[in-house]
């Protein structure tokens, strides 16, 4: 390892191991733009030890935000295709153009299709 630190320039397999990662993610690194390297030949990849103390003592990494998984809809504010056709009086087919035209969101869960009840009450004054 001290052998390592003391190179100025490594290769790919050389800079995984310094920094403990793959082959792999030191690829990663390179094709992102996080780290400079340079082709020297087909197969040989050289990386400046300075590249990877750049990359060692840059500034800290901001955690992800992740986001909040919306609240399942109520089955009881939804129609089921079956229902809206019932309701609406439309073939499937018709109804189908109609949910797309008017831009009305839908949502599947197992084997039924279900649409907002408040939509298509409202696209027929019910």
């Amino acid at each position: 390892m001290e052998e390592l630190k003391a190179k100025e320039f490594l290769l790919v397999k050389d800079a995984a191991a310094l920094l403990n990662s793959s082959r792999q993610m030191i690829y990663n690194l390179i094709n992102t733009g996080k780290l400079s390297a340079t082709n020297i030949q087909k197969k040989k990849t050289l990386i400046s030890r300075r590249e990877i103390d750049k990359l060692i003592f840059q500034e800290p990494v901001v955690p992800l935000i992740t986001k909040k998984k919306p609240k399942p809809p109520k089955p009881d504010d939804f129609y089921t295709i079956g229902e809206a056709q019932q309701v609406t009086g439309m073939s499937e087919k018709a109804l189908h153009q109609l949910i797309l035209k008017h831009n009305i969101p839908k949502f599947q869960k197992g084997w039924y299709v279900y649409v907002p009840k408040k939509e298509i009450n409202k696209l027929f004054n019910k």
